[in-house]
């Protein structure tokens, strides 16, 4: 079998596992919260801490391939450049949190600016930082409030925890993709051991 076609594989596997926990936890949200009591549930908090501690060894790998003086480069003008993905990445765990708390447009954009990196070390410290700060915040709900404990975005979605909490998940995965693919423009030897890692 071609390399092409095992990586196409690992791709469709990777799909399969994303929307099963997509698919999970909209089952978990259609059940009665009575009833999700009586076993354990398809998805908790824990469940999804290890997303993000997976995703930070895949994260910490990809910027071992940063080119140097290549902080703006970008595929084309309607794209991300790569620095600023990179901090977007790292970024996530501790905007989006801030975000499920309710915080405001304003607050939001001065997180995001106290925490911009310029360096690998300081994009991997942003990123522990925001997820030292989802499993304070999220790991502190009881099963019932991370069910049904709903709030509203500064620009108007509203979800229950356990949606925000999975959000920060797939936007990180969504993100990550990108920065394999800008890497990948650049010749990075960023295979699929990068990604499951």
């Amino acid at each position: 079998m071609s390399q092409e076609r095992l990586i196409q594989q690992g791709a469709f596997r990777h799909c399969k596992v994303s929307f099963g926990l997509f698919g999970a936890s909209l089952g978990v949200y259609n059940q009665n919260v009575n009833s999700a009591h009586k076993g354990d549930p398809l998805m908790n908090q824990q469940d999804l801490f290890e997303e993000l501690h997976g995703l930070r060894r895949s994260f910490a790998k990809l910027l071992t391939q940063m080119p140097p003086h290549a902080e703006d480069w970008q595929p084309r003008e309607n794209m991300w450049k790569l620095w600023d993905l990179a901090n977007h990445i790292a970024q996530i765990p501790a905007t989006d949190t801030a975000i499920a708390r309710e915080a405001t447009q304003p607050e939001v954009q001065a997180l995001e600016a106290r925490l911009r990196a310029t360096t690998v070390e300081g994009l991997l410290a942003a990123w522990d930082e925001g997820v030292a700060t989802v499993e304070k915040h999220f790991g502190a709900m009881s099963h019932e409030e991370f069910e049904t404990k709903t709030t509203k975005a500064f620009y108007g979605h509203a979800m229950p925890a356990k949606g925000w909490l999975l959000e920060i998940v797939t936007h990180t995965y969504h993100h990550r993709a990108m920065l394999h693919t800008h890497l990948k423009l650049l010749g990075k030897p960023v295979d699929m051991s990068y990604i499951y890692c």
